[in-house]
């Protein structure tokens, strides 16, 4: 559309009570940046030095769960070695 790169990024995961599996289950939430044409790597530094600076999680994980499961409003643990 705007012809500009859009990075989109989990910052956390929403607990709720699935009726399918009848446990609790995570949905990922997520925000987005858009740059300009041609700023593809000025937007991944962004995000990646946003994400490390407050701590969280940069990487995602395969299998069940996005990020690793927490105890806050994210539900997502803090980045090793960081207590936020």
């Amino acid at each position: 559309m705007i012809g500009g790169p859009q990075v989109i990024i989990s910052i956390g995961q929403n607990k709720y009570n699935s009726a399918i599996s009848h446990r609790a289950e995570y949905a990922p939430i997520m925000t987005s940046l858009v740059g300009p044409k041609d700023s593809n790597l000025t937007l991944l530094d962004i995000a990646e030095g946003t994400l490390k600076s407050a701590g969280w999680q940069s990487n995602i994980l395969t299998g069940r769960y996005m990020l690793h499961v927490g105890d806050n409003i994210r539900n997502a643990q803090s980045a090793v070695g960081r207590k936020l």
